[in-house]
């Protein structure tokens, strides 16, 4: 047999090493670009969830003085009607809208 005959599996060991050494390296380096964007992709979503959050937060407080105003108006009102002196019922009536305006 002559030297390049001889040579020849050798050659294809190399050459099935480093192909299967490419294939996996590719396999890891595209693994590792998923797992940037993914993490890119989960940032963006809590950034969206926070600011969904937030403008929840916001709403639900201004729906909760609408409602503490309304229960103690509703409240106000109450005293008012059942007072049994008109006089007083009045100026109970002033006292307590100009409490509400001056505080507000």
């Amino acid at each position: 047999m002559s030297d390049t005959e001889a040579g020849d599996p050798d050659r294809l060991v190399l050459s099935t090493r480093f192909a299967l050494a490419a294939g996996f390296g590719g396999l890891l380096a595209i693994m590792a670009l998923a797992g940037v964007y993914s993490m890119r992709v989960l940032q963006q979503i809590q950034r969206n969830e926070n600011e969904i959050r937030r403008q929840f937060l916001l709403k639900d407080h201004a729906l909760n003085d609408i409602r503490s105003q309304l229960y103690l108006s509703g409240t106000y009102v109450r005293d008012y009607l059942l007072e049994s002196e008109p006089g007083r019922a009045e100026a109970y009536l002033v006292y307590r809208f100009s409490e509400i305006y001056l505080v507000r």
